[in-house]
């Protein structure tokens, strides 16, 4: 995928009602792009933000707190086969359950970790959800940098720093942090 692409996929998910700094975003998916990803799984941002996952020709399974799984993001506000979205609690064990058969044995991977505000929600859906992301995958953390989600930007700071990367714009900066897995130190990330 082009640059161009990139950019014009963030600039579309932002008009779509993804809660981003479009350039943060626009980064973020050139480095999701480098991996040819063909699962991600998205914690909390919504369809809008399943829209930019969708749009790199991945298949999405999102988790949303709130039911409903309509969305003025896709065209028909239907999500298109290739996104499962799943409504409730992502800290609910059903809930990784749920996820966890969705994936089936497909390798994650991206995991993108938003809209999840406190450290200790953060902390438990990266220990949730995070070994679901197979070696060389990544981990998006999004909020690391805004001021709306401190406890996001403590948990950030938290992990450990081998593999860590940020995104984060000079203008309007929400942040996402990039987590890269590796096997031998899974463990040592959270």
């Amino acid at each position: 995928m082009t640059d161009e692409l990139c950019r014009t996929i963030a600039y579309e998910a932002v008009a779509r009602g993804a809660r981003a700094n479009v350039h943060e975003l626009w980064a973020a998916l050139e480095r999701i792009d480098a991996l040819s990803p063909r699962l991600i799984v998205d914690v909390g941002s919504g369809p809008a933000g399943w829209f930019a996952w969708w749009a790199m020709g991945a298949r999405v399974i999102g988790v949303e707190w709130t039911p409903g799984a309509q969305s003025p993001a896709f065209s028909g506000e239907q999500l298109p086969e290739a996104v499962v979205g799943l409504a409730g609690d992502p800290r609910d064990v059903s809930m990784v359950l749920r996820v966890r058969d969705q994936i089936g044995k497909r390798p994650v991977d991206v995991l993108v970790l938003s809209a999840l505000r406190t450290e200790d929600t953060m902390r438990a859906a990266f220990g949730a959800y995070g070994s679901m992301v197979r070696d060389g995958g990544i981990v998006l953390v999004h909020g690391i940098a805004s001021r709306w989600t401190p406890g996001v930007g403590n948990f950030w700071r938290g992990l450990a720093p081998a593999g860590r990367k940020e995104l984060v714009g000079s203008s309007d900066p929400i942040g996402y942090g990039v987590v890269e897995i590796h096997g031998k130190d899974r463990v040592s990330h959270a």
